[in-house]
This record gives structure tokens, sequence and C-alpha cells, in this order.
């Protein structure tokens, strides 16, 4: 009975696949949310990076302002990523798993 219910797949479900509109999916069909997460982490982590250099250089004033203006591109790029990603939670269907976890991952 378990592999019947798995096989079947609702109309919800067929929903959630499919992308929501061409401005959220971007060109290529791909959500542009988890591309964009990419820039904080990338910011911040080059950020740090920065810091811990300007601890072993002898003049660091490049660094520690370059590692504030990364930390200011990172927080600019989680706010895009955030914004991004709650369209793409808004657009799913609410009786899916993609929804539940999508709220509370498992």
């Amino acid at each position: 009975m378990k592999l019947l219910e798995v096989l079947m797949v609702t109309e919800p479900q067929l929903q959630a696949k499919r992308p929501v509109s061409a401005p959220l999916a971007g060109p290529y069909g791909h959500p542009f949310h988890p591309i964009l997460v990419t820039v904080p982490i990338g910011a911040w982590v080059t950020s740090l990076v920065f810091d811990i250099a300007s601890r072993i250089v002898g003049s660091p004033g490049f660094l520690t302002q370059a590692s504030e203006w990364l930390i200011a591109v990172g927080v600019i790029g989680a706010l895009l990523a955030a914004m991004t990603g709650f369209l793409d939670l808004f657009a799913l269907p609410r009786a899916t798993p993609a929804f539940r976890t999508a709220l509370c991952p498992p």
C-alpha cells in the first residue's frame, strides 16, 4: 500500500515542481534564491579571511576596510536572497511536502 501512495502524484505536487513565473524562475527555469544565497556566504567568509589577514600584515587598513565592505555586501545579498526565498515560498501550494519542508526542514 505504501508503494502505491509513493507512486501516485497529486496535482499540487506537480504544480510545486513547475516554475512559478519567468521573473522568479530566472532565464533557465532555476529559482534565483539558491543562486543569491551564495552571495552572503561568500562575502562573509571572505570578510573573515580578510580580518585574519589584517592581523598578519604590517599595514592592515585596506584589509579592514575591504572586510567592512564585504560585510555590507553580505547583508544586502542576504536581504535579496530572503526576498526571493519568500516569493518562492508563497508560490508553493500549501498542501505539498515541499511547502512543509520549506517551513520546517526535516
